[in-house]
């Protein structure tokens, strides 16, 4: 939904509370970044609400989340709650998945010549 309010502005959103939080949102929108962002969004959430491909899915999301969070904690920490919601959400589908991220977190050994 956020996705999609990002490429048609339907929700009216209020500006940010912090001077440094309106810099980075203005420098974001002015490059066309956001766009990038809401379309990813925007397909990752269609791969999860059909339920195919959601290890792409979740690791086209983690980027997102990972600089939505830090955003909120350090230049909007009034609004955080709102980004923890979908990171919840986003840990949960990860461990359901779990299996499928195993062999990111193997000690590979340097192959010898």
């Amino acid at each position: 939904m956020f996705s999609l309010n990002g490429l048609f502005h339907f929700i009216s959103q209020v500006p940010p509370s912090s001077q440094l939080g309106l810099k980075y949102l203005t420098l974001l929108s002015t490059s066309n970044y956001f766009l990038v962002v809401f379309l990813i969004e925007l397909v990752a959430g269609l791969l999860l609400l059909a339920n195919c491909y959601v290890a792409l899915a979740l690791t086209l999301l983690a980027p997102i989340l990972m600089n939505i969070m830090p955003y909120h904690v350090f230049m909007e920490p009034a609004k955080v709650a709102p980004s923890v919601f979908p990171t919840i959400l986003w840990v949960l589908l990860f461990v359901r998945e779990r299996a499928v991220f195993r062999g990111l977190f193997q000690v590979s050994t340097p192959a010898l010549s």
